[in-house]
C-alpha cells in the first residue's frame, strides 16, 4: 500500500475511540500516534515529525478547533482532519477556516476514514506544491 508510512496522530478524549481509530489506521498500513488531550496532541507534535492530525472538536479543556488552529500556526504542513459525533454547519465551517482539510461525522465506515485521510494528505501536497511554486516564481 503505502511505501513510506506516514505518520498519523490521533487525538480523542474517548478512549475507545482512540483504540479503535488506532486499529483501523494501522490496518491502512499508516504510524499512529494517539493523545487524549489537546496538551498531550502538542506535546506529542513537538517531539514527532506527524503528517496528518485527526481530532475530535468536543474535548475537556481545550476544544479540537483550538488544536487545529495551533497546528497550524506552528506546524502548517501537518494534514489536519476533523472527526465529531456533533456536527454542526458552525464547527464545520471553523474547522475549515482553522485549516482543516476534511470533516468526518461520526459514526463512519472504515472505507470513509481511509479516504478522508487520503484526501488530506493529497490536499496538503497540493497545497505545499502550489505554495511552492509561488514563492518560486516570486524569486524570479
Amino acid at each position: 500500500m503505502n511505501s513510506l508510512k506516514e505518520n498519523i496522530l490521533i487525538v480523542d478524549d474517548n478512549y475507545e475511540m482512540l483504540t479503535l481509530f488506532q486499529r483501523t489506521i494501522k490496518a491502512l498500513n499508516y504510524q499512529t500516534y494517539k493523545a487524549s488531550s489537546v496538551n498531550e496532541a502538542i506535546e506529542v507534535l513537538k517531539n514527532n515529525s506527524i503528517n496528518l492530525l485527526i481530532t475530535d472538536l468536543n474535548m475537556p479543556e481545550i476544544n479540537g478547533i483550538e488544536l487545529i488552529k495551533y497546528t497550524e500556526e506552528h506546524f502548517p504542513e501537518i494534514s489536519k482532519l476533523v472527526v465529531t459525533g456533533m456536527p454542526s454547519i458552525d464547527n464545520a465551517v471553523d474547522a475549515i477556516k482553522s485549516g482543516a482539510l476534511e470533516y468526518l461525522i461520526k459514526p463512519f465506515t472504515s472505507e470513509e476514514l481511509s479516504k478522508a485521510i487520503k484526501n488530506s494528505l493529497i490536499k496538503k501536497q497540493i497545497h505545499l506544491s502550489i505554495s511552492l511554486k509561488k514563492q518560486t516564481i516570486a524569486l524570479q
